[in-house]
């Protein structure tokens, strides 16, 4: 197989080498080789037909396996798209797919400058300027610009009370909610997260928390504005 005894490894420098280095290739028994295969298409820049979400979930679990992050950020069902009224790009994306470290908080004037009509036009609530801000996300490893985010709540999961402007929550998305707005009021060193908007309390009038990191943010509901360019499906 080799010419020599001297060529057995050709360029390895066997000088002080106490034993030669295994030739046997890496292997992962427990990992299926096609997903792994359809994984190394992608890193190399070719697109991939994604044939069903059964399909996309195996390729999420081996990509967290080898810690594929930049790539599965990007098989993460996500929508980019501009928004005409606002005149800014929005990221709508999945609750359960939001990573802290792509969070961020942009401060601005309210664009909502005439009352709307319509049945719900009384419960159009406006933010003081000073107050007045837009959470944005970008995909880790991915994204260079941040969007504006519109987070997908899927599943019966979530009670919109229109009287009250609350929604409730229940299970893994309460959790997760909770979590959420910690994040978003430790990233601007607020006390509480009354600046947020995202007020929480057991009823119409309930109670606030004195800090968003206390684990009672998630005892009740959270406060919902409808703002002009809102709409009710």
């Amino acid at each position: 197989m080799f010419s020599s005894t001297d060529a057995v490894f050709p360029g390895l420098d066997r000088a002080g080498l106490l034993r030669p280095p295994s030739i046997v290739p890496p292997a992962v028994p427990s990992r299926s080789g096609e997903v792994f295969a359809e994984l190394i298409h992608m890193l190399k820049g070719y697109p991939l037909h994604i044939r069903n979400e059964a399909h996309r979930a195996e390729l999420l679990r081996d990509c967290r396996y080898f810690l594929f992050k930049g790539l599965e950020q990007k098989l993460i069902p996500h929508a980019i798209s501009h928004n005409l009224q606002r005149g800014k790009d929005e990221i709508t994306i999945r609750l359960e797919d939001i990573r802290q470290p792509g969070l961020s908080i942009t401060f601005d004037a309210p664009f909502q400058t005439a009352p709307p009509t319509g049945p719900l036009a009384r419960h159009v609530q406006y933010s003081d300027p000073s107050v007045s801000g837009w959470v944005y996300y970008m995909r880790p490893f991915v994204d260079t610009t941040p969007y504006e985010l519109i987070i997908e709540i899927s599943g019966e999961c979530t009670r919109l009370d229109v009287d009250a402007m609350r929604a409730e929550f229940s299970g893994d998305a309460k959790k997760r909610i909770n979590r959420l707005v910690e994040v978003l009021a430790n990233k601007i060193n607020v006390p509480n997260a009354r600046p947020l908007g995202l007020l929480m309390g057991s009823g119409a009038g309930g109670s606030q928390p004195d800090s968003p990191a206390s684990g009672t943010l998630g005892e009740g509901s959270v406060k919902v504005a409808l703002e002009g360019s809102s709409s009710v499906v």
